[in-house]
Parts: structure tokens; C-alpha cells; sequence
């Protein structure tokens, strides 16, 4: 058996397990946020849209001003201490935060109603198609509005694919069913992944259709093993996802970083974490300390024009070197550069330009956490 096929058959058994027991929303008991004082705190701060407000405020005061950087410094200095208080109301008011934006069973039932739908139009056109889902919704890591992504196998020639003659045919038969947004059907046919967008009518929810594309199957069952080694792993994936989302970084066409890409961004972060072995095994680790420390990394310390991130082994590669092995070129702008552990010459993420812009988002979201930190102490 081929290696694609396999990944193929492995998602869809992995796939049916989840959507009947194994993604913790099913199983999650929901805690009311209002009970929770630091929730309050991190909602209202943490916005990510205003992260500096509070902050800026203290640093503007110039009678406090050396405090209060003082301050900040010995926070830094002290984090390994605090990482002990389990009930310190920032990292509660994060898991509340992690709660609120996490999908919930209805919310899964919906999409999954969606698919069933789609898939029925699907095989109307083509008997013999198989539709498979991958992305986040395999691994429940949606955001509230989140897309979903499709992929549709069939034993169509590679011309007929090439001329986008099957994206044009889905698009026709959408546009004259009930279960689209009018006028929401777009064929994107020059990406690097060609895909049929469009948006349903009952939910709202965006979906991105691909023909043939093994890829994010592979990365869904790379993504589930990671999720049950590291348990913290769901937790930090969701809460900065929603800082991405509402910078608008979290899209590869305007030069923000792909879901894909965070992940692997986080998984290396945990790899070289001095305390992986605590994160492999400990399931309540304090997640305003990791989130200082990820933000850190990436909007202070990381190396983004020499170093490229690879899982495989948890290392970092030279760039260069990885560009020259691979025979890739070097793209015309800033990005950053991730091996995509499932097609090693793959670099993931090349296309996000923006990498400024998502460094600068970093250091402010770390300030702002310690500021918070501060306060809540």
C-alpha cells in the first residue's frame, strides 16, 4: 500500500473515532466564565486587538515609568516560580478564555450535518467520489466561524483536472442548489492548490473544496499524534490562533501564517522546551507561562532569516542549507521557514510575508501578558 493511501485510510478511521468519542470538546464539561474573576481580566485585555492599551498607560505615567519596567523585568526573572500557582487567575482566565472559543458538540454536529450535505451533491455529480474532510475540523481546532476544508478523491484523467473542468462542474451544480450563499461560489483555479470556495446558506461557514490532494491528509494524522503526546498542545494552538484571527495574520494569501504552519511553530516550541518531558506527561501546566515564553521565542529571539523550523527531530536547520538540499528558491520577501514533516521539500511556510508585522503582534502580546501578570499577582 502507497504511502498516500495510507495516510488516506488512516484519517478516515482516525476521522470516524473522533466524531464519536475521541475530541475532548465531546467529552468537556463547560465551567461558567463569569465565576472566574481573572476571566474578566483576560477577556477584556486580551482582545489582542488592544493589547497595549493598559500597559502603554503605566509605561506613559513617566513618576511610574522605571517601576514599573523594573517591575516587568523581575516578572521575567521569576516565571520558573510562578509556574507552580495552578490558580493564578491569568492562566485561569485563559482556560476560560480556551473554553469560550472552543468548538462545542453542537457546533461540531452542524459542520458535520454540512459535510453530509455537500457530500450528497458531490456523488450526485460523480457516484463514485469519495469526500474526505481534513484541516481543523478533524482535530476540532476551530474557531467560532471557522471554514471547512474538503477534499474529493475520483478516477478523473490529469488533464480533465488540469483544465479545472471538475472545479467548474462542482461550481455549477452549487450555484443551482439551495444549500450555497447566492453568489458566494468561487473557483480559485491558480493557486498552488486549486479549490472551489463558497459559503453555505443555512450557517454561514466558508468551505474550500480540492481535487485529488493527499497533503493535509497526511497532516491531520501527524497533527492527532502530537495532540496526545502534548496535552498542552490544544490549548496554545487555540488561544493564539485567536490572537492571529483577529489581526487578520492567520491567512497565507495576505501573507499571514497558516494554520498548518502555527502548529508546527508550536510543536517545535514544545520539542525545545527545557521542560518537554513535564509537558509530555503533566496535563495542568500553567499556559500564561507557556504563552510568555512561545511569544517570546518568536517575537524576540527567533531568527527568521537564517533558521528553518524542523519537527522531525525537534532541531533547527540552516536555512541555506535546507534551500540548497531541496534545490528551492529563496522567496522575494520576509517569511518564515517551516519543513512540512509530511513532504520534507516542502516549505510551508514561504508565503508568509508578513512576518514582521506577526513578530511585532508576538512582543506585544508578551507585554501585555506580564503587564497582566503584574497586575493580577
Amino acid at each position: 500500500m502507497s504511502s498516500r493511501k495510507r495516510q488516506f485510510r488512516d484519517s478516515r478511521v482516525m476521522r470516524d473515532r473522533d466524531i464519536s468519542e475521541g475530541n475532548p470538546f465531546n467529552k468537556r464539561r463547560r465551567r461558567n466564565p463569569s465565576q472566574n474573576p481573572g476571566y474578566q481580566v483576560v477577556r477584556q485585555e486580551l482582545n489582542f486587538q488592544s493589547l497595549l492599551h493598559q500597559f502603554n498607560s503605566l509605561k506613559n505615567n513617566s513618576s511610574s515609568s522605571t517601576n514599573n519596567n523594573r517591575n516587568i523585568e523581575l516578572m521575567e526573572n521569576c516565571i520558573e516560580l510562578i509556574d507552580n500557582h495552578k490558580t493564578l487567575p491569568l492562566h485561569e482566565g485563559l482556560m476560560d478564555l480556551y473554553e469560550t472559543i472552543s468548538p462545542s458538540p453542537l457546533d461540531h454536529a452542524m459542520r458535520f450535518s454540512l459535510i453530509k450535505d455537500i457530500t450528497r451533491l458531490v456523488q450526485n455529480i460523480w457516484p463514485q467520489a469519495v469526500v474526505e474532510v481534513f484541516g481543523s475540523f478533524c482535530t476540532g481546532l476551530y474557531l467560532p466561524g471557522g471554514d471547512i476544508d474538503l477534499v474529493v478523491f475520483g478516477n478523473w484523467p490529469r488533464d480533465f483536472l488540469k483544465s479545472k473542468k471538475v472545479y467548474y462542474s462542482l461550481a455549477n451544480a452549487l450555484n443551482k442548489s439551495h444549500l450555497i450563499k447566492k453568489n458566494s461560489v468561487q473557483v480559485i483555479g491558480f493557486a498552488k492548490v486549486p479549490i472551489v470556495k463558497f459559503e453555505d446558506s443555512r450557517f454561514h461557514i466558508s468551505f474550500d473544496v480540492s481535487f485529488n490532494e493527499y497533503g493535509g491528509l497526511g497532516g491531520v494524522v501527524y497533527l492527532r499524534k502530537q495532540l496526545k503526546e502534548y496535552p498542552c498542545l490544544r490549548i496554545l494552538i487555540m488561544i493564539i490562533k485567536q490572537m492571529l484571527n483577529e489581526k487578520k495574520l492567520n491567512t497565507v494569501y495576505r501573507g499571514g501564517i497558516s494554520s498548518y504552519s502555527l502548529y508546527m511553530m508550536i510543536i517545535s516550541f514544545i520539542q525545545r522546551h527545557p521542560r518537554v518531558e513535564v509537558l509530555r506527561t503533566n496535563t495542568e501546566v500553567n499556559i500564561a507561562v507557556l504563552l510568555i515564553e512561545f511569544f517570546d521565542l518568536y517575537g524576540c529571539k527567533f531568527n527568521y532569516d537564517s533558521v528553518c523550523i524542523s519537527v522531525m527531530d525537534g532541531t533547527y536547520k540552516s536555512r541555506d542549507a535546507f534551500y540548497r538540499q531541496y534545490g528551492l528558491a529563496y522567496p522575494h520577501r520576509a517569511s518564515i521557514c517551516i519543513q512540512d514533516p509530511c513532504a520534507l521539500q516542502n516549505d510551508i511556510g514561504r508565503g508568509s510575508f508578513c512576518i514582521p508585522e506577526i513578530k511585532l503582534s508576538f512582543l506585544k502580546a508578551k507585554t501585555q501578558l506580564i503587564a497582566i501578570l503584574k497586575k493580577t499577582l
